[in-house]
């Protein structure tokens, strides 16, 4: 009896370290798979991270990427239109620019002191009106963003203009030479690659011409090129 106690004990003690044994090594299994979830899920997230990271980053790229600022350059009788409601000018001109989507939607609308002083003559001598500069500025901002450049007389486009104007190569408004005010806005705007805007077929013609010697090869569609318009041609 002693003798088939010890060999059951030994019996169940073998059975009880297998047991312990399967036991420890389901327990490492368990261990392995969780480990391995663990490093799959880690890695799904860190490249989830990544994912975020670079979407955040090219959109930051994107928002300082420069955009494309289209100037607008006024001339005087455009200015005129644009101060009588009837001929509503302001909305032909952003109607004529809505169809050219190339140009962007940063838009600066412009003029020289010198458009806005001849403005002022017009309108005094001509319709016995007065409007003061600040006025005439405050009318102007209505159409969106807008700024008055002082022309520089020192500059190259300015030299420029009065050889033009002397020379009387092209004829304006009235059958007369392209007057000196006319000749700064039409090198202001190649200088400055603007958008003349202008209803003087003289003055349209004189700057596309221009625009076509000086920049024969020239890609001259873009929002930043030198371009002449009339926003009453449909």
């Amino acid at each position: 009896m002693k003798g088939s106690f010890w060999k059951n004990n030994i019996k169940n003690l073998k059975k009880d370290n297998k047991k312990r044994r399967i036991q420890q090594k389901v327990k490492v299994s368990h261990m392995k798979i969780e480990k391995n979830v663990f490093n799959v899920l880690k890695s799904v997230v860190t490249d989830n991270e990544k994912k975020q990271q670079q979407i955040l980053q090219e959109l930051k790229d994107i928002s300082q990427e420069p955009i494309e600022e289209c100037k607008i350059l006024l001339d005087a009788n455009i200015i005129k239109d644009i101060f009588f409601a009837h001929v509503d000018a302001g909305a032909r001109l952003k109607n004529y620019l809505e169809k050219k989507p190339l140009w962007g939607n940063d838009l600066l609308f412009l003029t020289l002191d010198r458009v806005i002083t001849e403005f002022k003559n017009m309108m005094k001598y001509k319709f016995a009106e007065e409007f003061d500069y600040a006025q005439i500025c405050g009318q102007l901002s209505s159409l969106g963003r807008f700024q008055d450049d002082k022309l520089d007389t020192r500059a190259e486009y300015a030299h420029r203009a009065k050889e033009l104007c002397k020379s009387e190569k092209y004829i304006g408004r009235n059958e007369k030479p392209l007057s000196l005010v006319d000749c700064y806005l039409l090198e202001y705007a190649i200088e400055h690659s603007c958008k003349l805007v202008t209803c003087d077929k003289g003055l349209i013609n004189a700057t596309k011409k221009e625009i076509r010697l000086r920049s024969p090869n020239r890609e001259l569609t873009g929002a930043t090129s030198p371009a002449v318009f009339c926003p009453n041609r449909t």
